[in-house]
């Protein structure tokens, strides 16, 4: 995104829910908005082409322009084959246009088998996946020294493993270990062995589709 010239650079951003993708989006707002694009963030809900049309034409910057989108799996096929000639459009004009959009895996693979996605089945293809266990366990060890309870390693492993290295899991289960821990019990197999079942109670009541 350093680079002034026309055309359309498009990139499709995939992970499980709760992995990171919308940081990863955020991430780029804030690159694009330090080398001077304008940039528009949006989530592919009902009238994303009407509203990208209106606001396109408020972010014109010497450099481009970057729109996000995310949940993109959840656009309007006809929405976007409309968002896809407009953008065609702006790239055939000269204007550079970088299109970075995030979803759930299975859920794009199945938009982009569908002709209105055509325009994206060039994209660049970022894929979040989790995070090791043993550098999930490192990171439980760091916090939990850094707040001052002993770190056994038996707890830690146990809570590590549990989470599978899935981000969602990893927050959810090291804020209960942490408030199983504050509350006198320290940091134990059994206060691991209770912010484990908390975490993965909250899990089942989460949608992750």
């Amino acid at each position: 995104m350093s680079e002034r010239s026309g055309g359309l650079d498009a990139t499709v951003i995939t992970g499980a829910r709760g992995i990171g993708k919308t940081v990863m989006l955020g991430a780029a707002e804030d690159l694009a908005r330090g080398r001077g694009w304008g940039v528009i963030s949006e989530t592919a809900t009902q009238r994303l082409a009407g509203r990208l049309q209106e606001w396109i034409p408020r972010h014109a910057e010497p450099m481009g322009r970057v729109i996000t989108v995310d949940e993109i799996h959840a656009v309007n096929r006809r929405e976007l084959i409309q968002i896809g000639a407009d953008l065609e459009n702006l790239a055939n004009d000269g204007q550079h246009v970088a299109l970075v959009v995030a979803g759930l895996p299975a859920l794009v693979d199945e938009l982009l088998s569908d002709e209105s996605a055509a325009f994206l089945r060039s994209a660049d293809r970022i894929v979040l996946r989790n995070v090791p266990v043993d550098d999930v366990e490192e990171s439980f060890a760091r916090t939990f020294a850094g707040g001052g309870f002993e770190t056994p390693a038996k707890a830690l492993r146990q809570a590590a493993e549990a989470t599978e290295g899935y981000p969602y899991l990893i927050q959810l289960v090291g804020y209960h270990l942490w408030r199983e821990a504050g509350d006198g019990h320290g940091l134990t197999a059994a206060t691991a062995a209770r912010a484990i079942g908390r975490a993965q109670a909250r899990i089942a009541r989460t949608d992750l589709t």
